[in-house]
């Protein structure tokens, strides 16, 4: 079954490597995000960059679809694709805790509202789907949060995803690693998983 959502992070996943500019997604992804939308799956951004920072790289790059929503602050924001721009529709920084994580050797450290997750289900349940009918793609530990199956039955990372995230995504049934850096892993890892 092809998905009818596909919710990419942007740096280490959809943008890095040796393509640039990297203010804008390399023409190899945008030809894939637009091959998805021919074939009636949706995309997403869903990343730490600003909602403008995510409405500018799209709008520089030579992708022709347009995203469904915007995920912007890793979570907090929420809002879909106008051609006037990004229309807001909510908030999620409403929690003052903090969540601590030691991984790999690295401590991390962030405010408890900051969850990828949050802003992925307000999605999902705006466009009626399932997670069945839902992939997503990160690199870092804050895209686990995107990447359980209660949101997302198919998760893709590239090879240079965090080792934990690598772990996760080999954990899932419908978890693909990518062969490639960014980009050139993550095309890869859905024909992988789809076949095609």
């Amino acid at each position: 079954m092809f998905p009818k959502l596909f919710v990419t992070d942007l740096d280490g996943t959809a943008l890095g490597g040796e393509y640039l500019p990297y203010s804008r997604f390399p023409d190899q992804f945008s030809a894939f995000l637009d091959y998805l939308s021919d074939n009636g799956c949706a995309w997403a951004i869903n990343s730490a960059w600003t909602l403008n920072g995510q409405w500018e790289l799209v709008k520089v790059s030579s992708v022709k679809s347009k995203p469904a929503f915007y995920m912007a602050e890793i979570g907090m924001i929420l809002a879909t694709h106008t051609e006037k721009g990004p229309e807001f529709v909510k908030s999620y920084a409403d929690s003052g805790t903090l969540n601590i994580k030691c991984a790999t050797g690295q401590l991390d450290v962030r405010p408890g509202f900051i969850n990828k997750g949050t802003s992925l289900a307000a999605a999902i349940e705006m466009m009626g789907i399932s997670p069945d009918d839902v992939i997503v793609a990160g690199d870092e530990i804050t895209d686990i949060a995107m990447m359980q199956p209660e949101l997302a039955k198919y998760a893709i990372c590239p090879e240079n995803a965090e080792v934990e995230v690598k772990k996760h995504v080999q954990a899932l049934k419908g978890g693909v690693v990518g062969p490639g850096y960014a980009s050139k892993g993550i095309i890869p890892a859905f024909k992988t998983l789809f076949g095609v």
